[in-house]
């Protein structure tokens, strides 16, 4: 009877734990894009890009950290799929809560979008040209601190995320994040990576 007990809540605590690692192909990456179709809330990408629009909501988990969204294209994987976090050419953004931000991306190119506090979270897939992505990034408990859970989610999500969450108080702080981001010496992507 004990031992039920025990692996219960063990159980429990392993699943609440679990965090977000996929690697989509290019049918379902464009599947998961989509067109503001002159929506005034998500607007669409300059030529040759995609652009990925980011929020964390107002969630108590984790409240207290926030992390840094980072990418790679091309990612060079390990023979599980995975994605090395310090191997990056860029940092997107801070993802605080509460906080938005936008970035536009080089399209046709495989990226990992990475996020990492006790262990990482990713998605590794392939924006295209002229369409939106979404990510939602939230936390959940870890066994020693909250970690990551980024996921893209759809345009409606998405609209209702920037309806509730977008303020100009965001952007300018994305803005001073990247500014001081890059002057640490930081990396702060300004050329093509290929």
């Amino acid at each position: 009877m004990f031992r039920r007990i025990a692996v219960i809540p063990f159980c429990i605590t392993l699943i609440s734990c679990s965090i977000n690692q996929e690697s989509i192909g290019l049918q379902e990456s464009e599947e998961k894009g989509f067109f503001s179709n002159g929506n005034y809330i998500l607007q669409d990408p300059p030529p040759g890009m995609a652009r990925i629009y980011v929020f964390r909501d107002n969630s108590v988990v984790g409240s207290y950290m926030g992390y840094t969204l980072r990418i790679e294209y091309e990612p060079k994987l390990n023979n599980k799929g995975v994605p090395n976090y310090n191997n990056y050419q860029d940092s997107l953004g801070y993802m605080a809560v509460g906080r938005t931000f936008y970035a536009d991306v080089w399209a046709n190119h495989k990226i990992a979008l990475m996020a990492k506090t006790e262990t990482m979270s990713y998605i590794v897939f392939t924006p295209l040209e002229g369409r939106i992505y979404c990510v939602k990034g939230n936390m959940k408990n870890g066994f020693t601190m909250p970690r990551p859970n980024i996921v893209l989610v759809d345009k409606i999500e998405c609209q209702e995320a920037w309806i509730d969450y977008f303020r100009q108080e965001n952007i300018d702080f994305q803005n001073q994040w990247r500014k001081v981001y890059n002057e640490r010496g930081d990396r702060i992507l300004t050329e093509k990576p290929f």
